[in-house]
């Protein structure tokens, strides 16, 4: 979806209209920021991966708003293997466990999961530091 974008900003940068042309560099290097080599454009892959793990994040947020809702019941509906015999179970903590994940959703959320799995390797988890984070 997002490789028709991408097309079009190719062709932009290489003709100055949206007729194709023969690109002068790799769209790697045109992602880079200008103080590596690059032009600083935002690769819309990676800015839809973001958009879509920041959903997740931010529906894991307090709050009660019904999208909310919905992301915690998909959230706490997510099975970690189980290394042995059964089932997989339910577990919150996948959000940064390192085995791969039963995708069995709506292609919302498969959408969103798929995200955020790119999106995680680059993630730290932090303890909280305070009673009060703990809670949060």
């Amino acid at each position: 979806m997002c490789a028709p974008v991408r097309g079009i900003i190719r062709n932009y940068i290489w003709s100055g209209k949206d007729t194709p042309a023969r690109a002068k560099a790799k769209w790697d290097t045109l992602v880079l920021p200008a103080s590596q080599g690059g032009l600083g454009i935002i690769d819309p892959k990676s800015q839809s991966e973001a958009l879509l793990a920041k959903v997740l994040i931010r529906g894991l947020a307090p709050g009660g708003e019904p999208w909310k809702e919905l992301i915690r019941k998909n959230a706490n509906q997510i099975k970690l293997p189980v290394h042995g015999k059964g089932p997989p179970i339910p577990d919150i903590n996948w959000l940064f466990a390192a085995s791969k994940l039963k995708r069995t959703r709506p292609s919302m959320w498969k959408s969103i999961l798929g995200s955020w799995l790119s999106v995680r390797p680059g993630l730290t988890k932090l303890n909280p530091t305070s009673t009060a984070e703990t809670l949060r």
